[in-house]
């Protein structure tokens, strides 16, 4: 499911790409995956934040990946404290991911960015099902 940005009302629907509908094909997800509403990735932009050359936004709203490790129904709009940013390519475009955790969680006032996780150990498996999972997508990508 994605935001529809072209649509009236942006409204969340099934992905398509070259007409037919996209599923997840790289396993479960360990975490929350949503987006950021109000946000864009302009294409007309370049990143100012890459090393690998001339990468424009995707036209999509920033990605969410959210790892408190609770389960947040679909559609659901929650509050975040993001914490770090992972930077991707996807198809020659800069795709960004938020990495954050809900605002409400107990130690959200504690965690200020991921090393601060790394100190006293907080939510270490689901940052390393976070990267395992971007890394499988990203094979399996390259082989299709």
């Amino acid at each position: 499911m994605e935001c529809t940005p072209k649509e009236e009302w942006n409204p969340l629907k099934q992905d398509v790409k070259k007409g037919k509908l996209r599923f997840f094909k790289y396993g479960d997800l360990p975490f929350n995956y949503g987006f950021i509403p109000q946000t864009w990735e302009d294409p007309t932009q370049f990143s100012q934040h890459s090393d690998v050359g001339d990468l424009r936004g995707d036209n999509d709203p920033l990605d969410l990946v959210e790892i408190s490790g609770t389960d947040i129904p679909r559609g659901s709009i929650v509050p975040v404290k993001a914490i770090s940013v992972l930077g991707l390519i996807d198809e020659g475009e800069a795709d960004w991911k938020i990495i954050a955790i809900r605002a409400d969680h107990p130690k959200a006032s504690q965690i200020h960015c991921l090393f601060v996780c790394f100190i006293f150990k907080l939510f270490f498996i689901i940052i390393y099902l976070v990267k395992m999972w971007f890394l499988k997508k990203k094979k399996k990508k390259k082989m299709n």
